[in-house]
């Protein structure tokens, strides 16, 4: 990579986080709400669809409310402060020492509807009982009433509480806010209301991979979610601007097969339902490539004498070491076959193995050769761990002799 391109990113890493900073510290944090897609580890990529995803979830945070954001149906939990003087609790309220009453699973309706020549006025009903305070002591009838949002406060006003045989209103007012794009807190002095979408758009896929198979690229993921009608996948190979959608599927896992050789592939995810799509996955990636590394060359060739004290072997390709996972023992160290074995003959019969890894190859140094220990030496690299960086294997073992003179 050249220092130009380094600083760039450098200047683009600079500008951007203050500006998430800056967002974030706008409104009220809260881990859960504010997840995009799946966890990052070390070593991803925060691709430019990942950044929209997290500056799209940051602005419908802080913008205002609208009545489409509302309208629909939400389950909904409240807390009230207690007043200390209430002689017993409609059903579905818990008693916290008497600091507080709590009620949950409660469903609340924001509907469209059209009241007189009053523009802006919509509908609200609940189950029971009702989780707005409003002025009367907390009651077990269903709110069956309007409402006129502006300015991210919300005036409720309900019809007469049919048990109490009243013929006045009840008016009540909230301010509301994003805590996600599908949760809201509605809040006055002395409750809060948390409701989350009831009948939204279905959780995002979490986990997915990229697997080059050869002949196609395989993807997985993982469902999330229990209300979609089956998932999405966009694709975008390199040198394309846009994701586009490759296929639309019930299952949770899928093969690329109209994929070219040296291609590389990104991938997204999205569960979807009849309200839409779900936030993206992460974005995942892997390159066509059926083509096995083998061995073209070594220092010293087969069959031949040598008087240095380097070894190197030279690939076909850019490869790694990678040990078997059944030798794989904690805290992470590699047991078994060495990757790279050489062994000296006729004399002490020292086994040594590895060494520095390169782009396309490998180098043993110094450590190997003594004068006059070992006057032969046989070289195996073995098949199980050398990978390229698509994930294909060495088809067999290579193995080269040499005499040290």
């Amino acid at each position: 990579m050249s220092a130009k391109i380094k600083k760039i990113k450098q200047r683009i890493r600079i500008k951007i986080l203050p500006i998430l900073l800056l967002s974030m510290l706008s409104f009220p944090t809260y881990a859960d709400d504010l997840k995009v897609a799946d966890d990052f580890k070390e070593g991803d990529i925060l691709s430019a669809e990942t950044f929209n995803q997290i500056f799209d979830t940051i602005e419908r945070i802080n913008r205002k409310i609208t009545d489409n954001d509302l309208f629909g149906t939400w389950s909904c939990s409240a807390m009230k402060m207690s007043l200390g003087g209430e002689a017993s609790l409609p059903n579905g309220w818990i008693n916290k020492d008497d600091l507080a009453y709590e009620i949950s699973g409660v469903q609340v309706n924001f509907t469209q509807t059209v009241f007189g020549t009053v523009p802006g006025v919509n509908a609200i009903t609940t189950s029971t009982p009702n989780p707005f305070f409003l002025d009367s002591p907390i009651d077990d009838e269903a709110l069956n009433g309007n409402y006129l949002l502006k300015n991210n406060k919300i005036v409720i006003r309900s019809q007469a509480y049919i048990s109490a045989g009243a013929t006045n209103y009840q008016r009540g007012a909230y301010s509301v806010e994003f805590l996600s794009p599908s949760r809201i807190l509605l809040t006055d002095e002395d409750e809060s209301i948390t409701c989350d979408v009831a009948s939204g758009v279905p959780a995002s896929p979490t986990g997915p991979t990229a697997v080059n198979a050869k002949t196609s690229i395989d993807l997985a993921w993982a469902d999330t979610s229990d209300n979609e009608t089956g998932f999405k996948i966009y694709r975008k190979p390199d040198g394309s601007r846009e994701f586009t959608l490759l296929t639309t599927l019930t299952n949770s896992s899928y093969s690329d097969a109209d994929t070219a050789e040296g291609i590389r592939y990104s991938y997204y995810v999205v569960s979807y339902n009849d309200k839409g799509e779900s936030a993206k996955s992460k974005v995942v990636s892997a390159t066509l490539d059926s083509i096995l590394p083998t061995v073209i060359a070594t220092n010293p060739a087969d069959g031949t004498n040598s008087s240095g004290t380097t070894v190197s072997i030279t690939f076909s390709e850019a490869i790694e070491i990678v040990c078997p996972s059944e030798n794989i023992i904690p805290p992470g160290q590699c047991i078994g076959e060495p990757a790279i074995k050489l062994v000296g003959t006729g004399g002490s019969g020292n086994t040594y193995y590895m060494g520095q890894v390169g782009e396309k190859g490998i180098i043993i140094t110094a450590n190997p050769f003594v004068d006059g220990a070992n006057p032969n030496y046989d070289v195996t690299i073995s098949k199980d761990y050398i990978f390229d960086l698509n994930g294909n294997q060495m088809a067999e073992d290579y193995t080269f002799s040499f005499t040290d003179q």
